[in-house]
């Protein structure tokens, strides 16, 4: 959709509006914009909804009990039980007290922080290079400044975050200015006279009356701070019921601008396009204190200014000529526009004079390419001539030629700051010339060498003019101060149970205006995404000066360490109230066209899944902002906190994000965990973080026994380079000497509109032997791996004779070494060539077959092993782990994430199945070992079986309903129930016969990667790793790991967490709003089918929360659905199921999967 009005599309989130429902209702941070406005085209309406609320309240009414209720609102009120409110410290203050700043230091400043790029939008500050129009000043970066052209040249200047100039005048103006000291007996004065001016045009007598009668309420308003926005300048906004005050600061200057606020008056009246047009008074300051300087006032009183224009100079195609419209082909426009005075002309009336020469510079773009700027001449302030769409009516005959400098972006319904208009009925001049065979002629003369004039009188009316206001200022008086309690400086923590808070802010304050809503008199209400954003505005200047507390800044990092964080609650465990277990993942039987598939499929226990929404939905809160507003219009207003739950979240997402996909139960012993509130995110400037770089080994210095590392096992042995003899010291510190490195998730509750942010570290250090070689392309970074397993061979010996068992796992000495296919051969010719004796213990396995003839012990005894990393995700290699770890193999469709954790859980099997083989049981009979399996995979179908795969109810109607109820009547069952019977013949892969005669376990023939122990596993081009041998990587155990590659992905974040967690570290938590666009398809798409059943949905959301909106219309507060809104809406959900089998209405769990 496009909206012709204002020039541009409809975004998605507008579409969502125009539906009826509020943006800050439910969170839509991750949501693109086309898929916001396929939601609010695609059945998402207030119709639809509304019809389907209004239809489940009829449906329950008995439930709701509405029947002989007297009483709309519950009462009474659990009093608040909150901790430490007798430890914060008193401070006296006042919204309206305020540190004066000069026109001069805020200009400067607003200078280096306004936009001077549209793409710099509200927050940014860009980093290319920045141009500046010789014409008509428009700034730019290089790269967005393309169309229109302009006349552009480069500018250098220091820029400053925006954010350090609105801390700045945030502290230079009262927060609420009392108006009245601008009403005296002058202004009742020039009012009246104002009420006998003529009416301007489109005005009569009676609506030119209620117009002025506007203004005097206006000028004896209390006005309270609203908003700061950042454009070409930046906007502070105060308002009232009677009044609004603008500031705009920029490059050039200070104006107060005071209009009289009608924001019920219709845009399309008289006095509304007039009031919202003119202001009443202004100041522009001009001394040490933007607060004072002299005020005028508007008196609205028809005047004529008497000019002269001259169009003349070179003749310029016309704007229709430009864009190539037959009909205009031959029309022109004069290039220089001559504004002369006449008669009685007087610019005293006007901020500037504007006589002077203007000359067409089509370049600059606005509206008809008609930007005329005017020539500099004895000292004349620069001034733009240009047309204006000034009422946005979408009638050219209304718009007009403007005076201006003012040639900004404007948002929707904003005018621009015009020194005067021409009348509306001038345009300029056209000249046509006349197509001969020499060309374009007018009167005979060709169009370069014409020469011409046109001359016109021009009246321009003007609607009004101002008036000094001697000795009249702001009433800037404070009344009483009003008594803030603040956390202090430094804080303690207090041991307290999850789900107990603390005060950190509290203030009793008389309130501008009374609330209508008369459920919250005497009643503690808590800000949330649908009621927030009315309060903030509205009360915001009350508290915005005392919030930032000392000590609690982002720039003070006041950690406080939390004891016991390796137990909560007394126990070594996760929290199950702060850090809900997530619903498991369960698996049954594929059906592919009615036949049942003998390989598993992923599928949700929708029950499960809702409770785990509910118990998420329920935890205790870590931050909440609540008040309440006595009968007295007084407004008590607390912040308070529970670091507890925060510190129990961070714990567990510590705990539970598990790179390397362990599924025994999370070591607590060496967590630590702390936290801080930081009281200024968002107001004070954050140092840039720096890039990321790979460190280098130029700085080592490597013995002389690591120039030769093979001298022991080849007569003819390479010697290394100087650089590769450093990376191979630093490999061999990293394998000795591993760092500790720290892992750390941190759980945030914020509110952002006053930029209180609580954040929960919790910590754990990892030790992991080996790194990553990224050395570039022909660095021998082989040789390299090729050397360490040489020089560590004796060392990986020593260490099998003295922990020569691991459990779950078969000790060897060799290395394991995972390539690409097309570089097998090289790495087997290069460790041909430089190993020497050693080559005789490498096994090269290129394919799958080479696995059935390999043994136990022929693994055991290698020095390396050289594997071609396609084997491990071929078909006949899972089939072979899924025998062995007795379990039915996985459906090849299922996602990378259910594959994941298949394995996690498959891999306790195969563990515990290598350490029963290990242990000696079935050395006798081997063969016996095969029931043991047949025995596990009869149990993991039966498991399947068990676990039925949940059929998503259908809409459909007509013919199809009519068909679906005769095909398969209404039972009620959703769910597909296909067993799948254990076969009685079991192929087994494995040959354990080869374990008899005394031979044991290493007699054992066709084996698998995942079953050793291996000392050490490299990994070639890491880049190119696929996700199942990023799994089955994550599967083999090892003391040491390194990866390879060449060129190693640094583009963001989660390229180097990827990385990373191929070594087992995490980095911490996926951040999609910084995610790249594949990336973050490829992790959504794993979550938007089946499983998104811990990812509150937009569906979900705007349900509920619109329930609870018709449940407040009714009144129904005091019954269980009320209280808890998604249990209700669980519960409607659930009795629709059992209406209809093939109802449109979908389960809660169903909602979370759109």
């Amino acid at each position: 959709m496009f909206s012709s009005m204002r020039g541009c599309r409809i975004s998605g989130i507008e579409a969502l509006m125009v539906q009826g429902y509020s943006p800050y209702a439910v969170d839509i941070m991750n949501m693109t914009d086309g898929l916001l406005t396929d939601m609010a085209g695609n059945a998402m309406s207030t119709t639809v909804v509304g019809a389907f609320m209004f239809a489940a309240l009829i449906c329950f009414r008995d439930v709701f009990n509405f029947d002989g209720r007297n009483c709309r609102y519950q009462t009474s009120q659990a009093p608040l039980n909150l901790l430490e409110e007798k430890s914060l410290v008193p401070h006296m203050s006042h919204p309206a007290l305020y540190d004066p700043v000069s026109v001069v230091e805020i200009t400067a400043l607003a200078k280096q922080s306004v936009r001077l790029c549209l793409c710099e939008g509200l927050t940014n500050v860009t980093t290319r290079q920045l141009q500046r129009c010789k014409v008509c000043k428009y700034t730019s970066c290089v790269k967005c400044g393309h169309n229109p052209s302009h006349h552009y040249e480069q500018f250098s200047l220091v820029r400053k975050q925006p954010v350090e100039f609105k801390v700045a005048i945030k502290k230079a103006i009262p927060l609420q200015i009392n108006l009245s000291g601008l009403c005296s007996e002058l202004t009742e004065r020039l009012i009246c006279q104002a009420r006998k001016c003529e009416p301007l045009a489109g005005f009569d007598p009676k609506s030119w009356k209620f117009m002025i009668d506007k203004i005097k309420p206006a000028l004896s308003s209390r006005v309270f701070y609203r908003s700061i926005r950042r454009a070409h300048c930046f906007q502070i906004t105060y308002d009232s019921p009677d009044a609004l005050l603008t500031l705009e600061i920029s490059s050039t200057g200070v104006e107060w601008k005071l209009f009289a606020n009608v924001p019920k008056e219709p845009l399309g009246t008289s006095t509304g396009k007039y009031l919202r047009r003119f202001a009443i008074a202004r100041m522009r300051p001009t001394g040490e204190d933007i607060m004072k300087g002299q005020w005028q006032f508007w008196i609205p009183e028809k005047s004529v200014l008497q000019t002269t224009i001259t169009s003349s100079g070179p003749l310029e195609k016309s704007f229709e000529n430009e864009r190539g419209l037959p009909e205009f082909s031959n029309t022109f426009i004069y290039s220089e526009i001559s504004i002369a005075a006449r008669g009685d002309y007087n610019p005293d009336r006007l901020d500037r004079d504007i006589v002077g020469e203007y000359v067409r510079s089509a370049e600059c773009g606005q509206a008809w390419n008609s930007v005329h700027a005017r020539k500099s001449l004895d000292g004349q302030e620069s001034l733009l001539l240009t047309f204006n769409q000034r009422d946005h009516s979408g009638d050219p005959k209304n718009f007009c030629f403007s005076f201006t400098n003012d040639i900004a972006r404007k948002r929707f319904a904003e005018e621009l700051a015009v020194v005067c208009d021409l009348p509306s009925s001038w345009r300029q001049p056209t000249v046509t010339a006349t197509a001969t065979s020499s060309g374009l002629t007018i009167e005979g003369v060709p169009i370069a060498k014409f020469v011409g004039k046109h001359v016109e009188v021009v009246d321009i009316c003007l609607n009004g003019h101002w008036v000094d206001l001697p000795d009249h200022n702001l009433d800037l008086s404070t009344q009483q101060l009003i008594t803030y309690h603040r956390l202090p400086e430094q804080i303690e923590h207090i041991v307290s149970p999850c789900g107990q808070q603390r005060t950190v802010f509290s203030v009793v304050v008389p309130l501008p205006g009374r609330l209508a809503d008369p459920k919250c008199i005497d009643r503690w209400t808590k800000l949330n995404r649908a009621n927030q954003a009315a309060f903030w505005k509205d009360h915001i200047c009350l508290v915005e000066k005392e919030l930032v507390l000392a000590g609690h800044r982002q720039s003070d990092k006041s950690w406080i360490p939390y004891p016991d964080a390796s137990s909560v609650q007394g126990k070594s465990q996760i929290c199950k109230f702060c850090a809900p277990n997530p619903p498991s993942m369960q698996w049954t039987f594929a059906t592919k066209k009615g036949d049942i598939s003998e390989k598993q499929i992923p599928v949700e226990e929708p029950e499960e899944a809702s409770k785990h929404e509910r118990a998420i939905k329920n935890r205790p809160s870590a931050m909440d902002v609540m008040y309440r507003i006595s009968a007295s219009d007084g407004l008590e207003f607390k912040i308070a906190i529970d670091p507890t739950t925060l510190v129990h979240r961070a714990i567990g997402s510590l705990l539970r994000d598990n790179t390397s996909g362990d599924t025994k139960e999370p070591d607590t012993s060496s967590v630590r965990a702390s936290y801080r509130l930081v009281t200024d995110d968002g107001k004070s400037v954050v140092s840039e973080f720096s890039g990321f770089v790979l460190r280098g080994t130029d700085n080592v210095e490597p013995p002389a026994s690591l120039v030769n590392p093979f001298a022991d096992f080849s007569t003819e042995s390479t010697k290394l380079r100087p650089e590769q003899s450093k990376a191979l010291a630093w490999m061999l510190d990293q394998e000795h000497r591993p760092q500790p490195f720290s892992e750390q998730v941190i759980a945030e509750a914020s509110v952002k509109k006053i930029g209180y942010l609580l954040e929960a570290k919790a910590t754990r250090h990892v030790t992991v032997a080996g790194g990553i070689l990224a050395q570039a392309v022909g660095f021998g970074k082989t040789i390299l791996i090729l050397s360490i397993v040489a020089l560590h061979l004796k060392e990986a010996q020593k260490n099998i004779a003295e922990v020569p068992d691991v459990t779950g796992a078969i000790r060897t000495q060799a290395s394991l070494v995972l390539v690409p296919p097309h570089l097998i051969g090289q790495w087997a010719s290069e460790a041909k060539t430089f190993m020497g004796e050693l080559y005789k213990k490498v096994l090269i396995i290129s394919k799958v077959g080479d696995l059935d003839k390999l043994t136990v012990g022929a693994v055991k005894e290698a020095v390396m092993v050289l594997v071609d990393w396609s084997v491990c995700s071929s078909s006949e290699y899972k089939k072979a782990y899924a025998q062995f770890a007795g379990k039915v193999e996985y459906d090849d469709t299922s996602t990378w994430r259910a594959r994941r954790n298949w394995h996690q859980h498959a891999s306790k099997e195969f563990a515990d199945n290598v350490q029963k083989l290990k242990s000696g049981r079935y050395d006798e009979n081997p063969e016996s070992f095969k029931a043991e399996l047949k025995t596990q995979l009869d149990a993991s179908i039966a498991e399947a079986n068990a676990h039925k795969q949940y059929k998503p109810s259908k809409h459909v109607t007509g013919a199809k309903y009519t068909h679906a109820l005769a095909r398969e009547p209404q039972t009620g069952d959703k769910r597909k129930r296909t067993n799948v019977t254990p076969s009685e013949d079991f192929p087994c892969i494995f040959n354990f016969s080869e374990m008899a005669d005394g031979k044991g376990l290493d007699g054992l023939l066709r084996v698998l990667l995942e079953m050793f122990h291996w000392s050490r596993v490299a990994i070639d081009e890491i880049t190119y790793l696929g996700p199942h041998e990023q799994i089955t990587l994550h599967k083999i155990k090892c003391d040491r790991k390194w990866l390879l590659t060449g060129t190693p992905r640094l583009g963001d974040f989660h390229d180097v967490k990827a990385m990373a967690s191929m070594l087992g570290i995490n980095l911490g938590r996926d951040d999609h709003s910084i995610m790249k666009s594949d990336v973050l398809r490829t992790k959504m798409s794993e979550f938007t089918g089946k499983f998104l059943s811990h990812k509150v949905s937009f569906y979900s959301l705007l349900i509920v929360n619109s329930f609870g909106e018709v449940c407040d219309v009714f009144g129904i507060t005091d019954c269980g659905l009320a209280k808890n809104q998604s249990e209700a809406c669980s519960s409607l959900f659930g009795s629709f199921r059992e209406t209809s089998k093939y109802t449109p209405v979908l389960s809660s769990s169903e909602c979370l999967q759109m």
